[in-house]
């Protein structure tokens, strides 16, 4: 084994690692997250940090219990959506403030390079 198979196992396995954390936290939390309906207050075209070109950010303002909440964070919200736009968010009812997403794709293109960088070291 060459120092570049092992890079490549290396990445393979830091791969898995983030899918595998994904999906454990997926089904983990899934029992305990409670959907409401949030309103779009403000969109950003893209959040650099974590967004492929041309996605849609948005922070929204949702009510729990009669009490509203206000996102400091940027959720992904649908191309279409617009300030005023209602959109499905998840929340933990313990921690109602906190918003949670889970994106598939995330996982499928963590597993999709783990499975290239495992079928590259053993080529190399």
């Amino acid at each position: 084994m060459n120092s570049y198979s092992f890079v490549l196992y290396i990445i393979a396995v830091l791969a898995i690692a983030y899918a595998a954390g994904h999906i454990f936290g997926f089904f983990l939390k899934r029992s305990r997250l409670v959907s409401t309906d949030a309103t779009v207050y403000s969109i950003s075209l893209s959040d650099t940090k974590r967004a492929r070109a041309g996605s849609k950010w948005g922070k929204v303002e949702y009510k729990v219990k009669g009490r509203k909440y206000v996102s400091d964070e940027l959720i992904p919200i649908p191309q279409d959506a617009q300030i005023g736009t209602k959109v499905p968010v998840q929340y933990d009812p313990s921690s109602p403030e906190t918003l949670y997403h889970f994106s598939w794709t995330q996982i499928l293109v963590a597993a999709g390079l783990a499975v290239i960088c495992i079928l590259g070291g053993i080529l190399l």
